[in-house]
């Protein structure tokens, strides 16, 4: 007893002595003279603007690093808009956390069946009741446990977290592969809008050269007022819509710039692709589906999460069964007590017999989500068959559009051809809307190779297929693991 008494005083007087130097120091610290404090306070000031110099220089390595301050190409092509698909795109950067999320769940679960220890100390005097004298009764234990066996509760608790990482795997997958379906939308888009510039800038320019001849015909008295102003009319139509296609501009490629986490770098010069060739066969509509239903994302991110919730379920109905922990303590008493021992052992078992409606409340939340999971699971392979569907009969709809557009493309240039000899030859004064047809005609081809290209892309989405390769819109044959 004399020994413990020895043992446990030394270390209050350790803890007294701390005490007295951390007092002395901030006494010494409220004494110190000006001149010495102004000498620190210099020199505390020095570290820290070299800490912050230190500092900037890492945060300029890292920003010259980052992706997302990286000038874009110019000209800019679609494969390299791709390959910029930034990490840090906000529905990336969510997903991303969402699946570290994930993983934490895990790492939390199997915390629970791990080993645990821990330190106790608790400094405590007793007033006796016999003589009515303090006395020191602090004690230090060291208690180190784990749980032995729980009925499957933890494995099947670590099973639903697993499961629930790879359900947002694979959601993670999908928002890369939709985010970089949305940058080829957008390049698309902005080509597009220069096209369809280039037609109503035609019109415009037509429709003055008219508005202007009509007004020096009118100051020779060859036409009337309501014949100038009919005029003015149609070239103010064209220049409103002109106006609107150059904003478009603008705004097509701010939308390409956010979509390549770069706001503040709209792309000048876009790369026109390669004349897409769209003579492959239009695959069955049910064997795309079947395809879909195993390689699908969505669908097998849902699954995934049918597979967590079936796991949690299982572990919330073990809470009804007994649970085996063992635990050993090694304890230092300043009182001894027959009842009380240095050493201790011990294995408990423990039985749940009642606590209220939290195992109930616990097994019906399990058991809805599990509900939850299955219907969304239909609703998502009912989405899923309307958009394949809807996706190869678009695609039969635009492969006919493309033979109307390459026929009217065909007729416009020769028309354009034969305006142009009638003009050349002075059998015309001038060669009418032909150049505008002809621009228009080729702005509508582009538009439906365009649609052809991104209906591809859709369904290589569905497919967890590559977009693009060589400039040609492709579905390969083996299907991307996230």
């Amino acid at each position: 007893m004399k020994r413990k008494s020895r043992g446990l005083l030394h270390v209050f007087v350790v803890v007294i002595a701390i005490v007295l130097v951390v007092g002395v120091h901030a006494t010494q610290a409220s004494d110190t003279p000006a001149s010495e404090v102004q000498t620190n306070e210099t020199q505390a000031h020095e570290t820290q603007a070299n800490e912050t110099q230190a500092n900037e220089t890492q945060a300029n390595e890292i920003t010259a690093k980052s992706p997302s301050l990286t000038p874009l190409p110019n000209p800019l092509s679609l494969e390299q808009a791709l390959a910029l698909a930034d990490e840090m795109y906000p529905d990336i950067a969510l997903a991303q956390a969402e699946l570290e999320d994930a993983r934490a769940q895990l790492l939390h679960a199997q915390s629970n069946s791990g080993l645990r220890s821990y330190i106790d100390i608790t400094a405590e005097s007793k007033k006796l009741t016999t003589n009515g004298e303090f006395t020191n009764d602090s004690i230090a234990r060291f208690v180190v446990s784990k749980p032995i066996y729980d009925f499957g509760r933890s494995s099947a608790l670590e099973e639903s977290r697993s499961a629930f990482i790879s359900s947002r795997e694979y959601s993670l997958f999908d928002v890369r592969l939709r985010h970089r379906y949305e940058i080829m939308r957008l390049f698309y888009s902005v080509l597009l809008a220069d096209s369809r510039y280039m037609v109503d800038n035609e019109e415009m320019t037509q429709r003055f050269l008219k508005f202007d001849k009509k007004r020096e015909r009118q100051s020779l008295g060859m036409v009337s007022d309501v014949e100038v102003l009919e005029a003015e009319n149609f070239y103010l139509e064209a220049l409103d819509l002109r106006t609107a296609s150059e904003k478009l501009q603008r705004t097509s490629r701010l939308l390409l710039a956010i979509a390549l986490n770069q706001p503040n770098d709209l792309p000048a010069d876009l790369i026109q692709p390669k004349r897409i060739q769209h003579d492959k066969k239009i695959p069955d509509e049910k064997m795309v589906y079947e395809a879909a239903l195993m390689a699908n994302q969505t669908i097998l991110a849902i699954k995934q999460q049918i597979e967590s919730a079936r796991a949690k379920l299982q572990a919330e109905r073990a809470r009804y069964y007994p649970n085996i922990s063992a635990e050993f303590e090694l304890a230092d008493y300043q009182q001894e007590s027959s009842t009380r021992g240095d050493v201790r052992a011990s294995v408990n078992f423990r039985i749940p017999i009642y606590q209220g409606n939290e195992n109930k409340a616990a097994v019906a939340r399990a058991s809805a989500a599990l509900a939850s999971g299955a219907a969304q699971l239909r609703k998502a392979e009912h989405a899923l068959l309307i958009n394949v569907q809807e996706l190869i009969q678009q695609l039969e709809i635009l492969n006919v559009k493309r033979k109307t557009a390459l026929q009217r493309e065909l007729f416009r240039e020769l028309s354009l051809d034969k305006r142009r000899a009638l003009y050349e030859m002075e059998v015309q004064t001038n060669m009418s809307d032909a150049l505008v047809r002809t621009t228009e005609a080729l702005w509508l081809s582009k538009k439906i190779e365009f649609d052809i290209a991104l209906t591809w892309a859709q369904i290589n989405v569905l497919l967890a297929k590559p977009l693009i390769n060589n400039n040609e819109v492709t579905i390969s044959n083996e299907v991307i693991a996230p």
